[in-house]
């Protein structure tokens, strides 16, 4: 029995690991459709619109990242803004990052900032930021877009997304 015992430690220990990260299957382009609010400054009632903006996936280990970019009218330049997220199973739950472009330049960012710190400190909103959670549904992904603050106290209603994988 004995050697029975020191025969399956040694094939342990020395057989070669099997871990094989997979990639999954939300990695890719795919076209996404997505529903928001759009309110005039200060006027109004919101309305909800519905964009579409490409969106490009890559995957490390259970962690996603990509960019999300909004199609422009020809002779304009994108500017993708960054995700990163995780991904569970079929569920990937990402951030969008607020990118500001480097050809904005300085007042742009100048402007920003002050009309985040009047949101901020003047009306008491909290800075947000939009997060996105997909399933993989086939060869389609479904979910929802909202906007959170830092600590999640504040979230703004969820709204539909689906996305197709852009045909190459």
């Amino acid at each position: 029995m004995r050697p029975v015992c020191l025969l399956l430690c040694v094939a342990a220990i020395g057989a070669p690991s099997r871990v094989v990260a997979g990639q999954s299957k939300v990695v890719g382009r795919w076209i996404v459709r997505y529903e928001h609010e759009m309110r005039g400054v200060h006027v109004g009632t919101p309305q909800v619109v519905v964009d579409t903006v490409r969106m490009t996936l890559r995957q490390r280990g259970d962690s996603i990242l990509g960019d999300w970019q909004a199609f422009v009218p020809a002779g304009e330049t994108a500017h993708p803004r960054d995700l990163r997220g995780v991904i569970r199973g079929d569920t990937v739950r990402m951030q969008l990052d607020p990118n500001i472009a480097e050809s904005e330049g300085f007042f742009a960012e100048l402007g920003r900032e002050i009309v985040e710190f009047l949101k901020t400190h003047i009306h008491g909103i909290p800075p947000m930021t939009p997060i996105i959670e997909l399933a993989l549904r086939g060869d389609s992904l479904v979910g929802a877009r909202w906007s959170a603050s830092a600590d999640f106290s504040v979230e703004s209603p969820r709204r539909a997304l689906s996305a197709v994988r852009e045909k190459p």
